[in-house]
Formats: structure tokens, C-alpha cells, sequence
């Protein structure tokens, strides 16, 4: 059995998560898909890196992991963050919560192409099946294209979904360090 912190931690993950869509979706009349994913990465850098700041740590950097954090910079937000605003100037914030289900089922096939040290067994098939085949039944009213919006919107939300579960998975190979240290720096490479 877990801790009660880390039940809060999921809670508020969760929340904070789930939070976003709905805020993407008040800020895209006022401003635009590139303005929203800049702003986001902006104020997650400087926060990360005011963390850093106060805390004293550093943010060593070689070209190896550089690489690395920047491919997670790249699938892990600007890509995801470009793609969802903009699917959601076509798109209900609900839908695009339910499409981004698919995250987690993608890091499962990124990992089997991108790691063949790390085997998957049937339970993890069976897994994806079940996942996949629940992900379907909460899609199903607003499968009728174009009544739920054009198709283009739910694309672009998927294509972000995928591009979460692939720096998930790129991720894994970053050396262990500091994961405050490494947050500041894919942020602020993403904003570059």
C-alpha cells in the first residue's frame, strides 16, 4: 500500500492534468494555438528555473544528454503543446481530454519498438486491448464525424497524444540526474 502523499500527489497530478484543457480551451479565443503553447513553456520555464535558482542546483549540461532533453523538449512539449491548442480551436476540451487516453497505450508500442530489452508479455497486450477497447466505448457518441468536429481537430490531438508517449519513452534513456535540474532545462530548451 502507498503512502496517503503519494494518493495526493496522484490526485493533484490528475487535477492539474485534466485542469489544462479546459484552460487552453478559455485562452484560444483570446489568443492563439502558438501563443498558448509559448506562454505555457514560458512560465513552466521560468518556474522550473527560479526552482533551480533557490535550490541551488545546477544545470549541468554535456552534449549527450543535451540530445536527449532536447528530443523530450521536442515530443514532450512544443509538438504536444502545438498540437492540442490547435486541435482544440476545433474541438471540445472534453474530447480532447478522452483522445489523450491513448498517451499511455502509445508509450507501451514506443516501447516495444524503441527498447527491445524491456519485453512485453500477453498481460501487457491484453492490457492494451482492454485500454484500447474502453478508450473506443467513451468515444463512441462523438465518433459521427463532423458533429463533434472536423476531423483534422481529433488528429491533431492524437498526433500530440503520440508525441507524449514517445518522449516518455526517449525519456527513459536520459542519464539520472536531478529531475528538477532536467525539467528546467527540456523546458528551456523548448522554449528556444
Amino acid at each position: 500500500m502507498h503512502a496517503p502523499r503519494y494518493w495526493i500527489g496522484l490526485l493533484a497530478l490528475v487535477a492539474v492534468w485534466g485542469a489544462s484543457y479546459a484552460l487552453i480551451e478559455v485562452a484560444l479565443p483570446s489568443i492563439g494555438p502558438l501563443e498558448v503553447t509559448v506562454l505555457r513553456i514560458a512560465l513552466g520555464a521560468v518556474l522550473m528555473t527560479g526552482i533551480c535558482l533557490v535550490g541551488r542546483i545546477p544545470l549541468p549540461l554535456d552534449r549527450e544528454a543535451g540530445w536527449r532533453l532536447g528530443a523530450v523538449a521536442l515530443f514532450g512539449t512544443v509538438a504536444p503543446f502545438l498540437l492540442i491548442s490547435w486541435g482544440q480551436t476545433q474541438i471540445d476540451s472534453a474530447v480532447a481530454g478522452v483522445l489523450m487516453s491513448i498517451m499511455p497505450l502509445s508509450v507501451l508500442v514506443f516501447s516495444k519498438l524503441l527498447l527491445p530489452e524491456d519485453p512485453l508479455t500477453r498481460w501487457h497486450w491484453l492490457g492494451f486491448a482492454c485500454a484500447l477497447a474502453g478508450i473506443v466505448v467513451l468515444m463512441a457518441p462523438d465518433l459521427s464525424w463532423p458533429v463533434a468536429g472536423p476531423l483534422t481537430g481529433h488528429l491533431s490531438v492524437l498526433a500530440g497524444a503520440l508525441c507524449y508517449g514517445l518522449s516518455a519513452v526517449i525519456a527513459r534513456s536520459l542519464p539520472p540526474r536531478n529531475v528538477w535540474a532536467n525539467t528546467a532545462l527540456l523546458l528551456l530548451f523548448g522554449l528556444v
